[in-house]
């Protein structure tokens, strides 16, 4: 994550794949971006099973995010 320190990393399996989520540790007033990074391979697609997956895997990241914080979180899947 071009030279920041990682405040959260992440790893869950999706079908085949293994995901992993990385969000850096944020800087007062700044946004922060989480980058998911798939391996081996980033997929073309998901299955409904595979979104289920990658959904849960994410939810559960981010919720013990925000309780190391003490902050809330929200996510929009669109």
């Amino acid at each position: 994550m071009s030279g920041e320190s990682a405040l959260l990393t992440r790893s869950w399996p999706v079908g085949a794949r293994t995901v992993t989520l990385t969000i850096p540790k944020p800087r007062p007033g700044a946004p922060v971006c989480a980058t998911a990074e798939w391996s081996p391979t980033e997929p073309t697609r998901l299955s409904t099973d595979e979104w289920k997956q990658y959904r849960m895997g994410r939810n559960e990241a981010l919720a013990q995010l925000a309780g190391e914080l003490g902050i809330s979180v929200a996510v929009l899947d669109i």
